[in-house]
């Protein structure tokens, strides 16, 4: 009885913060009914992880190879119709800026529409116009949203995390801190950069309800610092040598609190099936920090009215294990499919595979460590990860 009122009273206050792909939540919090009758103590661990698309990279050491997505760029434009540049001055502005020669409208649309498009074609493509100036347009595209079929560069990711676990007798915690960079995947899309600060610690509680179905949840009180970085200013910083242009967005402060549950029904010691619901709709309130009072240190922290609510996610994991293999396979409703296979070779050595969306991962597990690299499917990026537990 005592147990099915801690049960109902966790499940009453469960709201669910953060989808799975977070750069910061345990996989062992993201499913905590997998924590029954386990024990844990790790009281400290740190990870570090980075990844990025060759073209990202390419374009921090030369910004002018912006220049090839030129072409691709002026097709799409091609195919917009006269009322697309009537409706959009914001594009204009983008070529005018770099060059006043750029058509003015007739009144004539068929005429005009002709003029813009031997412009792109003869005069924005030329030799004379330059790679380094078309880079800077297409920077200033960037911000109007106009081209975000056109694949663009996309930024590193790179986060560093530390924490500690404890987990015994059903209920256990795991504090964290963690500072990360997360950028985006196309420097041309309206998914802008983003820089956070989160730390927090997150209190579990799991148990067998039955001798094979067990229940779990972890609650996840955090601090949380985000810094949105505009993809237009990152091209233009890039291009300038002036990276201080990066940060034009105001910091936002919050304090938010997470929960995922879930249950496992064990078939036998081989096999299972996990169900984790995530995300409960939940509103979060920030405060906002802009740059101006933070120049002249003034804490003055103004309410952020804009909306952000997680979306909710629900989670199903089968899971089968030997002595030497375990392979699991998840399913999302975030559209997330995960599989991951792992080989253990000795009591101090394992390795595993994992498939994650377009993401394809190895890694080696050499007693307290960890190390793995990883590459994207649907466009060329490497990255690597490093993982320690004392």
């Amino acid at each position: 009885m005592k147990k099915l009122l801690v049960l109902t009273i966790l499940i009453i206050f469960s709201l669910p913060l953060f989808s799975s792909n977070d750069l910061f939540i345990s996989d062992a919090f993201l499913s905590p009914s997998l924590l029954a009758g386990q024990e844990i103590d790790k009281p400290f661990s740190f990870s570090i992880s980075t990844k990025s698309s060759i073209d990202g990279l390419a374009f921090l050491k030369n910004p002018t190879s912006l220049d090839k997505n030129s072409r691709e760029v002026v097709r799409v434009l091609i195919n917009q119709d006269i009322k697309f540049w009537k409706d959009n001055p914001s594009v204009i502005s983008a070529f005018k800026e770099f060059d006043d020669t750029f058509p003015s409208f007739t009144g004539n649309d068929v005429l005009d529409k002709a003029t813009i498009d031997t412009y792109l074609e003869q005069t924005f493509l030329s030799n004379a116009y330059g790679a380094k100036r078309r880079s800077f347009v297409l920077s200033s595209l960037a911000g109007t949203g106009v081209i975000n079929s056109v694949t663009g560069p996309g930024m590193p990711t790179i986060s560093l995390s530390f924490s500690g676990e404890n987990f015994k007798n059903e209920f256990g915690y795991r504090w964290f801190f963690s500072l990360g960079f997360d950028g985006s995947n196309s420097l041309f899309s309206s998914s802008n950069s983003e820089l956070i600060l989160s730390t927090g610690v997150s209190l579990s509680y799991s148990t067998y309800l039955t001798n094979k179905l067990s229940y779990g949840i972890a609650l996840t009180p955090r601090v949380l610092i985000r810094d949105s970085i505009l993809n237009e200013n990152i091209l233009k910083g890039r291009l300038n040598g002036d990276f201080i242009s990066l940060f034009s967005e105001d910091f936002r402060f919050g304090l938010v609190l997470g929960v995922n549950s879930g249950l496992t029904y064990h078939f036998s010691n081989d096999f299972s099936i996990t169900i984790d619901l995530r995300n409960f709709p939940a509103a979060i309130s920030y405060r906002k920090w802009s740059l101006t009072d933070i120049a002249a240190f003034n804490f003055n922290l103004q309410k952020d009215h804009q909306a952000y609510a997680p979306n909710v996610e629900l989670a199903t994991t089968g899971c089968w294990k030997n002595d030497k293999n375990k392979v699991a396979v998840t399913f999302s409703s975030e559209d997330v499919f995960k599989i991951t296979y792992e080989r253990i070779i000795s009591d101090s050595l394992a390795l595993d595979i994992a498939i994650k969306g377009s993401e394809l991962s190895a890694s080696i597990l050499w007693d307290n460590y960890k190390f793995g690299i990883m590459s994207d499917f649907d466009r060329f990026a490497l990255g690597a990860y490093f993982t320690a537990s004392i």
